[in-house]
């Protein structure tokens, strides 16, 4: 009687623990969240984005990174070096990754060096909005690109002037 009572105490326990440590469904968590923070990641992230890691099953992404922070806490990062990211696999986060692949892109894109020191060529001077949206695309989730814009409308490159 008293290993039975033990032995069920011990199931519970487990059960309890596996839920508690298993990824959300997704009808279990919200859509998005009200405020996400994207920003470059600093020195003292380093043991955020390791437990990201550990948690992700990932080796850590190299640096510079971009993070994304809800709340105080990382719950995504992405390397601007070559795109490895990781996320918290106990939240809802497949929207946040989408998010820090296209700002990354960006960042890649107005990052690039231009062919002349000082002197931006007509492709880096502004990405224009077509290249831009067909680089996200290929990034993210995002299937069609906005391409009536009033700065497309205005000047065909999608930067206002």
């Amino acid at each position: 009687m008293f290993a039975k009572a033990l032995m069920d105490d011990r199931l519970e326990q487990a059960e309890r623990f596996r839920r508690a440590n298993s990824p959300r469904e997704a009808s279990d968590c919200e859509e998005a969240y009200e405020s996400v923070t994207v920003r470059r990641s600093y020195p003292d992230d380093g043991p955020s984005v390791r437990r990201l890691a550990e948690r992700d099953g990932r080796r850590v992404p190299p640096e510079p990174m971009l993070v994304a922070e809800v709340g105080g806490r990382l719950l995504a990062a992405r390397s601007l070096e070559n795109g490895a990211s990781v996320a918290d696999p106990r939240h809802p986060t497949a929207h946040l990754a989408e998010l820090l692949a296209l700002r990354s892109a960006h960042l890649r894109n107005a990052l690039a060096p231009s062919p002349e020191v000082g002197i931006a060529s007509s492709a880096s001077e502004s990405m224009p909005s077509k290249i831009f949206w067909m680089i996200a695309a290929k990034e993210t989730s995002v299937s069609k690109a906005p391409m009536n814009t009033p700065a497309i409308r205005e000047n065909g490159t999608g930067t206002p002037r």
